[in-house]
């Protein structure tokens, strides 16, 4: 567990980043893409952590600053919360607000994940 823990806190750190930089240097993209590989997570469990563990944790606090370790607390108590059906189903809903400062970003890196895979 601790392992996978480890895993998704960079994954999460990561994709915190697409909220708080409008765009990135080629150097900062290869960083962000050798860290969502080295995580060993599929694209689309990749997608899910986006959607479902930090898109969430970032609209909620969106009126605060974050430390990294508390919003590590926040996207591991997302994860533990992701199977729940009302949670899916209130993330479904709030998505396009969530996503809508990132979702390009996401999709570009998404884009280069896949020639990797």
């Amino acid at each position: 567990m601790l392992q996978e823990t480890e895993r998704r806190h960079s994954v999460w750190l990561v994709m915190l980043q697409l909220w708080h930089k409008a765009s990135f240097s080629v150097a900062e993209q290869d960083h962000m893409l050798d860290c969502l590989l080295d995580s060993g997570f599929s694209i689309n469990e990749l997608d899910d952590i986006y959607r479902y563990e930090v898109a969430p944790v970032v609209w909620w606090h969106s009126h605060e600053a974050l430390n990294e370790q508390y919003f590590c607390q926040c996207a591991q108590a997302c994860h533990l919360k992701r199977d729940s059906q009302l949670y899916r189903l209130s993330c479904q809903i709030g998505i396009p607000l969530f996503l809508a400062h990132t979702s390009k970003q996401w999709q570009q890196l998404k884009q280069q994940l896949i020639r990797f895979v």
